[in-house]
């Protein structure tokens, strides 16, 4: 439920309330008020026609209805009438809500005597408007807690992984990369739909599509000391000792997560930080996701990013283009950021009413590779999103084994240059 509307009805809740709270009192103080005046009227209408007819004075002319609490005729001193009995209509007398009248008939050689009590506040409307009041009430409130419900469900939903399925769009077949976006399939029908989706790897030297250069690309090290050389040569914190493990020059705190956390609108501490991330992921055998949320032409910028902070942390909230986050996730796959993902559009969708959002969503998945290539993948990601009429959360998806083959074919094409002249 968008904002506008929670505001309206809480207003619409409280005028009901006070509203309900308002009558009740004021149908009282009215009736009350008019008390004496109305009994009067009563009691005159009663006594008028006994003067013209003493003996015309019947029982159906007391009735509560009217307010009247008790009534006695009497003819020379004997009872003709007594409402509703005898003790009653004798014993009652005058207070702050009850006015008794009295009025004595001389007819011929017969006396009538006429007493009558009426109530100045009637029991009737008190019990009439508490019941009109608790009735608004409790239907408001009843309308209030359905409503609560509706919006804690809608807002908490997030979709199983039962109900998730990749839509594959393949974007480069040569390296059988896919882009997917989360939909509502069974898992069988979603590897049907893989199978369907996958395509011929004959041309796999053109990778280069993705516009990454291809020596960013870094084939997956055969031994540990072909990673720990590797990776003191792409780290910019990596010691001077070159006996030095990844773990000594990658978990160097201090040095490390300051500069990364310096400037969360700085590109280049993005970049440091997804890098020791990748290096902490490969050395613990981990994944590791990056989402980019683009969000246009929203007012809402600065609390959307509050929201974020708060959820996810803020070292991991970065600025990362104009009307642009980016979200790192540790030990996230591609799956799992997804669902992530899908959980982050409701929250905004519903929170800050924004329409124009995009999550493009790039994982390690296994490979060894740089900040600048799962930014761009992030970003290929992010430019399907924003096409995409159906869903504006996309995945980039890579066929982890065909990469493998991808780059050992490559490897043993540099080691043995002569077959590939050949």
């Amino acid at each position: 439920m968008k904002h506008n509307a929670i505001n309206f009805f809480s207003i619409l809740v409280l005028f009901v309330f006070a509203g309900s709270i308002f009558y009740f009192f004021n149908t009282i103080h009215t009736d009350y008020k008019n008390g004496l005046s109305r009994s009067e009227k009563i009691f005159r209408e009663i006594s008028t026609s006994a003067e013209k007819s003493p003996d015309q004075i019947k029982p159906e002319m007391f009735s509560e209805k009217d307010g009247i609490l008790s009534a006695k005729y009497s003819k020379n001193n004997k009872t003709l009438i007594a409402f509703p009995d005898e003790q009653t209509s004798s014993q009652v007398i005058n207070s702050k809500l009850v006015k008794v009248f009295y009025k004595t008939i001389v007819s011929q050689e017969d006396t009538y005597e006429l007493k009558i009590a009426v109530y100045i506040l009637r029991p009737n409307v008190i019990y009439n408007a508490a019941r009109n009041s608790f009735i608004i009430i409790l239907a408001a409130t009843l309308v209030t807690i359905g409503m609560l419900i509706f919006i804690s469900a809608k807002t908490k939903k997030v979709p199983n992984e039962e109900e998730t399925e990749g839509n594959d769009i393949s974007l480069e077949e040569e390296f059988n990369i896919k882009y997917e976006t989360p939909a509502e399939e069974t898992q069988e029908k979603q590897e049907e739909n893989n199978q369907k989706n996958e395509t011929s790897f004959d041309d796999i030297e053109n990778i280069e599509e993705i516009d990454i250069p291809k020596e960013e690309i870094i084939s997956e090290p055969e031994s540990d000391n072909t990673k720990i050389s590797e990776t003191q040569e792409e780290n910019p914190f990596a010691g001077e000792n070159p006996e030095e493990t990844p773990s000594d020059a990658y978990y160097n705190e201090h040095k490390i997560m300051q500069n990364a956390y310096d400037s969360s609108e700085n590109s280049y501490s993005l970049k440091e930080r997804i890098n020791f991330e990748l290096t902490k992921a490969t050395s613990n055998e981990q994944d590791f996701s990056v989402l980019l949320i683009e969000i246009k032409n929203s007012e809402k910028f600065a609390d959307i990013e509050k929201f974020l902070t708060d959820n996810y942390g803020k070292e991991n909230v970065f600025n990362y283009k104009e009307n642009t986050f980016a979200l790192l996730k540790e030990n996230t796959n591609i799956d799992e950021a997804e669902d992530k993902a899908a959980l982050i559009e409701n929250n905004i969708r519903t929170l800050y009413e924004e329409p124009n959002l995009a999550i493009g969503i790039s994982s390690r998945s296994i490979r060894t590779i740089t900040a600048d290539r799962l930014l761009a993948e992030a970003e290929e990601a992010l430019n399907h999103a924003n096409n995409d009429p159906d869903s504006k959360i996309v995945g980039f998806h890579v066929d982890v084994e065909k990469y493998r083959e991808f780059m050992e074919n490559s490897k043993n094409q540099e080691n043995n240059p002569e077959e590939e002249s050949e």
